[in-house]
């Protein structure tokens, strides 16, 4: 009965070993097809509330960087805002335009107050020093939560079409998340655009600004303030610039109802 055993659980071991192994292969070493770019077609005029995260009292990431988290956020949303008023048919505003605190319940309620069509709430990440690149976060549970996935793979799209690398967990699906992320596996979900694009859903823990949005909402963590590279790349206006275009970009897309399927 012993040898039984140990013959099932090297079967089963074996199985989850060429599962994760398929599943590395096809997330890394498959090159990943991009269709074409669609911006045929034209749209009103779109507003954005932009929200740079935390401000005031609220210093944002506890990493010890020269860069604070809430002077970045407001920094590169200012950057988005002069993208998008050089454009005919997007008009932003920014949830705070100096260094003030606001509560997450007042960014929401001004964004559904204001009637925009789509929230961007613009942040730095912060990890282990290992960690770094993009990722755009929409909710599965919002009332636009649709639009909001659509929304996210479009500006993914874009970033990555632009050459930026977005951030990479090790590929490791449910169930097996579970067991060797818990805590992150409570409030992330994988699926192949998480590693393709960079975008994540947010499934259980509660950020509110995209859960209780009433238009597409998603949250960008535009780099690691822990990362050497990102840090440096943060404090570039280039990169910024290059950064705010291809976010422009995958806006315009989902509003044209072109893109990435959500």
């Amino acid at each position: 009965m012993l040898v039984s055993f140990i013959k099932k659980a090297i079967i089963i071991v074996s199985l989850v070993v060429i599962y994760q192994i398929a599943w590395f292969v096809y997330v890394y070493l498959v090159p990943y097809t991009k269709g074409e770019l669609k911006l045929s077609g034209s749209f009103s005029t779109k507003r954005i509330l932009l929200d740079p995260g935390h401000g005031g009292s609220d210093l944002g990431t506890p990493v010890a960087s020269p860069l604070m988290e809430k002077d970045f956020n407001l920094t590169f949303s200012k950057c988005l805002i002069a993208h998008f008023s050089a454009a005919d048919n997007i008009s932003a505003d920014l949830s705070r335009n100096s260094d003030i605190y606001l509560g997450r319940w007042q960014r929401v309620e001004r964004a559904n107050r204001g009637g925009y069509d789509a929230f961007i709430s613009v942040h730095g990440n912060c990890c282990s020093r290992h960690s770094g690149g993009y990722m755009v976060i929409h909710s599965a549970n919002g009332p636009s939560a649709r639009d909001s996935e659509r929304l996210a793979k479009c500006i993914a799209d874009s970033l990555d079409r632009e050459g930026f690398t977005p951030h990479r967990f090790w590929p490791i699906l449910p169930p097996l998340d579970r067991l060797v992320i818990p805590r992150l596996s409570d409030w992330i979900r994988y699926c192949p655009s998480t590693y393709r694009l960079g975008t994540f859903i947010n499934t259980g823990y509660d950020i509110t600004v995209l859960d209780h949005a009433q238009c597409p909402a998603v949250l960008i963590e535009v780099g690691f303030l822990s990362n050497a590279r990102d840090l440096a790349q943060m404090n570039n206006p280039t990169f910024l610039d290059r950064f705010a275009s291809a976010v422009q970009v995958g806006l315009e897309v989902f509003f044209t109802g072109n893109g990435v399927p959500g």
